[in-house]
């Protein structure tokens, strides 16, 4: 993958020999799940869940008079089922944890 990046000229090959250095790279490749080069709808599919928004914009509702964010799960039972009010500098407090710092590693499967 560095000897990738350095042939697109993302970065010079000092860069890639000081990653090969760090104890955890933030490298990860999932290879578990492979797109069939004809498959474009499992592509669509794959790349729209890459790009979801962090909350479903239509369970989102703002109440002004009550200065409210309503979030309306789409879970039926469960720890994550109905909804939740919160004032709207909380809300975006709880959104923003999940966004990570530049910079910081994280691994999704």
């Amino acid at each position: 993958m560095l000897r990738l990046f350095v042939r697109l000229d993302l970065f010079d090959e000092d860069q890639a020999a000081g990653m090969l250095t760090w104890p955890h790279s933030g490298f990860h490749v999932h290879t578990a799940v492979w797109i069939p080069e004809d498959d474009r709808a499992f592509a669509t599919r794959l790349a729209r869940y890459c790009a979801r928004n962090p909350v479903a914009l239509e369970r989102l509702t703002y109440d002004r008079a009550a200065k409210a964010v309503t979030y309306r799960s789409d879970k039926s039972e469960g720890p994550t089922a109905g909804t939740e009010t919160a004032d709207p500098l909380e809300f975006l407090a709880r959104v923003l944890t999940h966004i990570p710092d530049k910079g910081q590693v994280t691994t999704r499967y």
